[in-house]
């Protein structure tokens, strides 16, 4: 459903996670459930903006077809950064700094928003280890990682950005009938 509402480009990671619960690993056709460590307290900031997921992906599309000697080499350091971040579960803060470079990539590749960014380097300045957009970019959501003990200023300096926080943690479950209606 997803693909066909984003014209073929989404992603099949939103709907693995949803469905398994979890982290995964997406390359091309394959998938690699991850196990995710311990105490990764995560709040989720919403910025309330606004934004089309087919829009932002054609807008990547159009950069990466005029500018592909920029665009790739971007696309290959978020890979990079990526499989880095594999080996990083372990280090927080070394995974946060890998976040923030993530995101300044993405901004790169024009998937940021003003609100984006300065809700991410707030939650940063409250004491995240890093924090970087979610999905498509544009608006939306970011994600911060942050030890327990500043999730309350994380949360803080996300609602003074007038955003939305979510505090969250991985859920391994995935989907779940919680209750009968």
């Amino acid at each position: 459903m997803e693909k066909i509402t984003q014209k073929g480009r989404a992603s099949a990671t939103d709907t693995y996670v949803s469905a398994y619960g979890g982290m995964v690993l997406i390359r091309g056709d394959e998938k690699r459930r991850l196990i995710p460590p311990e105490n990764f307290s995560i709040v989720i900031g919403n910025t309330l903006v606004p934004h089309h997921t087919v829009d932002q992906v054609r807008k990547f599309a159009e950069f990466q077809k005029y500018s592909p000697a920029v665009a790739n080499p971007i696309l290959d350091a978020i890979g990079a950064l990526t499989m880095e971040a594999m080996h990083k579960f372990d280090n927080q803060y070394e995974l946060g700094v890998l976040m923030n470079r993530n995101q300044a990539l993405l901004d790169a590749l024009g998937a940021g928003h003003p609100a984006l960014s300065r809700m991410a380097l707030a939650a940063c300045s409250a004491g995240a280890y890093g924090a970087k957009l979610s999905g498509a970019g544009g608006g939306g959501c970011i994600w911060a990682l942050c030890p327990r003990t500043a999730r309350h200023r994380v949360i803080s300096a996300i609602e003074s950005c007038d955003g939305k926080p979510i505090p969250t943690e991985i859920d391994m479950v995935g989907v779940r009938k919680e209750r009968d209606q």
